[in-house]
């Protein structure tokens, strides 16, 4: 069991079943404060028990999820909130046209996310339709395809680059060896190479970084690459003004 700093342990929602499930509001933006309890993140839900998943619907008003796993993900480990009567089940994959492409590095990986601009349109539309009340994002670790949407998410509402740099590194904290051991096995058993494996579930500062500056220097920032994949001022004004002009 990994040994939590206490910003890590503030903002961990303990459920059975769960390593990285936490709060990701709370940061001071330009104009105020992130709200709690309204943007959640996590990883793959298949492993949260009865008790969990009833804890983090009636206890953190969680209403809406939206998945970025492919369908492959999906149909190895259904999200237990498809069907869910109180629980908006949006499936949502970051990956379509790059689905079947084999990155050579971890920051390679994130430069094909920010070119599936159709993915990022129904992703950041989905948001805003429902971050009017709690919405948790998550993908099968909560790291990197969670880790892209949300420092874009921060970055929309103005939370500084350190915070949002700081938010992704936590990642690398509440994952448990046992958690990693587990992808190693899924991955062994595919037949993936181990070794090369490696690169992908290092958690460090550099690539969500370089990812940022690419916004920042083919696109002029974050709202305006979502305006030029196709999402609406209208929804940008929206989860600006849930995340930032709501109560803080």
């Amino acid at each position: 069991m990994n040994t939590l700093s206490p910003e890590a342990k503030r903002r961990q929602i303990r459920l059975e079943g769960s390593h990285n499930i936490r709060d990701a509001g709370g940061y001071m933006t330009g104009t105020g404060t992130l709200p709690w309890a309204r943007l959640l993140r996590g990883e793959s839900l298949h492993h949260l028990t009865p008790t969990a998943r009833a804890a983090i619907v009636d206890q953190h008003a969680l209403r809406s999820v939206v998945d970025l796993r492919t369908e492959l993900e999906r149909a190895r480990h259904p999200s237990p909130f498809e069907g869910s009567d109180k629980v908006r089940y949006l499936h949502r994959p970051i990956f379509r046209k790059f689905r079947d492409m084999l990155p050579s590095t971890q920051i390679q990986s994130y430069e094909f996310m920010l070119l599936e601009r159709e993915s990022m349109r129904d992703i950041f539309g989905a948001i805003a339709e429902n971050i009017d009340q709690t919405v948790l994002i998550h993908c099968t670790a909560g790291k990197d395809r969670t880790g892209v949407v949300v420092a874009m998410l921060h970055e929309l509402c103005g939370v500084n680059n350190a915070d949002v740099i700081r938010d992704y590194l936590l990642t690398g904290e509440m994952l448990s060896g046992e958690f990693y051991d587990g992808l190693r096995a899924r991955a062994a058993s595919d037949g993936v190479d181990l070794h090369k494996y490696e690169e992908f579930l290092k958690c460090v500062p550099e690539t969500i970084q370089h990812t940022l500056n690419l916004l920042h220097e083919q696109h002029g920032g974050v709202e305006n690459y979502l305006l030029e994949s196709g999402v609406t001022a209208s929804e940008i004004a929206a989860i600006k003004h849930a995340l930032v002009g709501g109560t803080a």
